[in-house]
């Protein structure tokens, strides 16, 4: 997970790069899938409906470079979506209930910071809801910020979708199922992802009734 991370912020941030380099030569170009056009047409010249600019002209040596600068990005654009793919896979395998009730990324994340399957899987509802809040949850304790209502299963669509007065709610439900999940996983593995979020989205319905 840190490493997919790593990856992630390195894209982000060579692509700034990138744009802001190229800007120099076509500062009226948007940053739209901007590594596929520098590698495609290079100059500015060559993009289809140029008419003008008042940026500087490229020399050989500038196109060469940004191209292959371009290049790289797309590698490890390819390698984070690899791994993306791979890290997913394997969580389908290693802890398939959790995975089944978020996205397999999200459920790589909860086993990252709890720091096993094992420690998710003994994590009671209220700490896996809270997965990822720590610094929010510490202010709190502080008396300088208010009670986190979750962490990282913010990022998980069913609580994202939900009206704002229910997402606490719908975060509860999560959690509660998913320490169940962890751990049929952990001390089991037999498959009980349909019984899960079968009861998980039948709870939920409840929320908005």
């Amino acid at each position: 997970v840190r490493s997919l991370d790593d990856l992630a912020r390195s894209v982000n941030v060579f692509s700034e790069r990138l744009y802001e380099w190229y800007s120099l030569h076509y500062p009226e170009i948007k940053n739209v899938n901007i590594e596929n056009t520098i590698t495609k047409y290079g100059r500015r010249e060559n993009i289809p409906g140029f008419q003008s600019s008042t940026g500087v002209d490229l020399t050989e040596d500038d196109e060469k470079s940004l191209k292959e600068f371009a290049q790289t990005i797309d590698f490890l654009e390819k390698q984070k979506k690899g791994m993306e793919k791979y890290l997913s896979s394997a969580m389908r395998d290693v802890a398939p209930n959790v995975s089944a009730l978020v996205d397999p990324l999200l459920a790589a994340r909860l086993v990252a910071i709890a720091g096993s399957l094992e420690r998710l899987a003994r994590m009671p509802a209220s700490t896996i809801q809270l997965l990822g809040a720590e610094k929010a949850l510490f202010r709190h304790m502080n008396k300088r910020g208010n009670s986190p209502k979750y962490g990282i299963l913010y990022n998980c669509s069913i609580i994202q979708k939900a009206p704002n007065e229910h997402k606490g709610k719908i975060a509860r439900i999560l959690s509660s199922k998913l320490m169940l999940a962890a751990r049929i996983d952990f001390y089991s593995g037999r498959d009980d992802a349909e019984n899960l979020k079968r009861e998980m989205m039948e709870e939920i319905k409840k929320v908005g009734a």
